[in-house]
């Protein structure tokens, strides 16, 4: 066997790895398991190199700050998930995104779009989707981490981004499949918190 299709096959195996891990950490997002957080420490690792090789820069980037909030969120949501509710679903009350906040985080995402975009424009094979998507996961990200149930909406654009991104890069049909199963995991997970949060509102 040639050592072209030997690569070829070793970046098959780290899409399918990837995507397999991807699918399982959204199915425990849209649970609100803690679960997802020591996972989101693992599964990065093999997005960055999916990222390095499909010579999508700006997502490598997204993967480290997945690694980094993925800590912050475990302890975050450690201290502000409800007593007496125990098991690995314990999480933190799910709620809106107040007005004020929501005001400041589109701005910051224009700001980061552009910054992004001026960035990725003389590498990226896609520079308009690619800093879309990637400026989308540091919001949702973030969204996430405060456990507002917004942050479904903007995964839902983000892997639809992404979906497009890569089913226009040549060998990356895994990887466009993987974003767009995920694209309906958070259509799933969007509802699983809206219930959740209703169901929490009744409670008070």
């Amino acid at each position: 066997m040639g050592t072209f299709a030997i690569e070829i096959m070793s970046e098959t195996i780290i899409q399918i790895i990837n995507a397999v891990l991807g699918i399982v950490y959204v199915l425990l997002e849209g649970s609100a398991s803690m679960w997802l957080w020591p996972l989101g420490v693992v599964q990065p690792i093999f997005a960055l190199i999916v990222g390095w090789q499909s010579q999508t820069y700006s997502t490598i980037l997204v993967q480290l700050y997945y690694l980094i909030t993925c800590i912050i969120g475990w302890i975050s949501w450690q201290r502000r998930r409800r007593d007496g509710s125990g098991g690995e679903t314990a999480h933190p009350p799910i709620t809106h995104i107040p007005r004020r906040e929501l005001a400041i985080c589109a701005l910051a995402t224009v700001a980061a779009f552009a910054l992004i975009l001026v960035s990725v424009e003389t590498f990226s094979p896609y520079p308009a989707v690619e800093a879309a998507g990637t400026t989308l996961c540091f919001l949702g990200m973030y969204l996430l981490i405060r456990a507002y149930v917004e942050s479904w909406y903007v995964w839902i654009v983000s892997n639809l981004l992404y979906t497009v991104l890569y089913a226009l890069i040549p060998g990356y049909f895994y990887t466009a499949i993987l974003y767009g199963v995920l694209a309906l995991l958070a259509v799933r997970g969007l509802i699983v918190w809206r219930r959740k949060m209703n169901h929490e509102s009744d409670q008070l």
